[in-house]
């Protein structure tokens, strides 16, 4: 059985190094969930930010489960274990379903053509809980429908390998994700600068108020109309066409270079959650490698690089929230600026 005990915490650097990441996932997901609690409270509580706090509270939960079940010095473990092998089956499936609302947003944002569009998300989402429940369900029962396995039989190997599959499921799909995130902002911001530049700079406005913009929402506001010239005194020595024109281009410019910021930010964003997920399917593949000096050698470092790959992915988890709050955040925005000083409530952009 894949355990730490507490005595030989420090005496094994993969032990520390789980532990650490153990801890940092522990206070990402702590930070999420205390992030959307008080997103609710000064907006207003959705479906989606109730689903985003109930996906990072799950994250938590997992880091706690996974300590109190390798750390534990106690032979009686089966609660422990029921509770980490749940809590890491709903975030695995969590995972799958925010890279999906994320990819669903991202497309409808950049009002991309889809097959799988946002009328196919009660589909998606049936099909991956399905999917999560047929592969993870030894894991759900173990210890609870038949004995906790030692790793010598079908069901330990049922219990290990349904779980691996979703795992890898998440890797590809993050793969994806990052493709097809990268490749579109990178093509988004060369039209949004080949708008903004001086020779096509009329219709830098008709970008900023299409572009990133929920074009599915029944409340989505008309176009920006086409700025006015300032009224400027017939003796005034200035062109009133030109000075117009230099204040729009300013304004342009400056729109520019705060779109182009937060493109660069979700594509690093983006680039790290990959990183984060090839880690984690690394550390967990890993996991079954047996090396080491002697029996004890080997249990531990396969269970620090169980922990490690659990850790992972509970960071993972919430960075995947953030992202998805990044771009909708980026749409919201977009929109408001499309609101052409009409006053409004200033929905919640989490609605979605």
């Amino acid at each position: 059985m894949l355990r730490i005990p507490p005595s030989l915490i420090f005496s094994k650097p993969l032990a520390v190094i789980g532990l650490l990441n153990g801890i940092l996932a522990f206070f990402c997901c702590g930070a999420g969930s205390i992030h959307y609690v008080r997103r609710g409270q000064k907006r207003s509580w959705t479906a989606m930010t109730a689903g985003l706090l109930l996906v990072n509270i799950v994250g938590t939960l997992m880091q706690l489960a996974e300590a109190s079940f390798i750390y534990t010095d106690t032979d009686d473990t089966a609660l422990f274990l029921v509770a980490r092998n749940w809590t890491y089956g709903v975030s695995i499936l969590a995972l799958v379903l925010v890279q999906i609302e994320i990819q669903l947003v991202f497309s409808r944002g950049l009002m991309l053509p889809s097959v799988l569009g946002p009328q196919y998300r009660k589909q998606l989402y049936a099909g991956m809980i399905t999917l999560n429940i047929v592969l993870c369900s030894f894991n759900y029962v173990e210890g609870v429908a038949f004995p906790i396995q030692d790793g010598s039989s079908w069901k330990s190997l049922l219990t290990s390998f349904g779980p691996g599959l979703m795992a890898m499921l998440v890797a590809f799909n993050g793969l994806f994700q990052t493709i097809f995130i990268v490749y579109h902002v990178r093509r988004h911001m060369v039209k949004m600068m080949e708008a903004f530049s001086p020779e096509t700079s009329q219709g830098a406005s008709s970008i900023m108020a299409h572009e990133f913009s929920d074009s599915t929402s029944p409340t989505a506001e008309p176009p920006l109309p086409t700025i006015a010239q300032p009224s400027v005194p017939a003796t005034s020595h200035l062109n009133p066409t030109r000075t117009a024109k230099k204040r729009f281009n300013r304004l342009s410019q400056n729109n520019q270079r705060e779109q182009q910021q937060v493109m660069l930010d979700i594509i690093m964003w983006v680039l790290g959650l990959l990183i984060i997920d090839m880690l984690t399917s690394i550390a967990f593949l890993a996991s079954y490698a047996t090396f080491g000096s002697s029996d004890v050698d080997i249990l531990l470092n396969r269970t620090a690089l169980r922990q490690i790959s659990f850790a992972l992915a509970g960071i993972h988890l919430y960075g995947e929230t953030v992202l998805l709050t990044m771009i909708i955040d980026r749409i919201r925005k977009s929109q408001k600026g499309q609101s052409a000083g009409k006053e409004s409530e200033d929905p919640d952009p989490l609605a979605g």
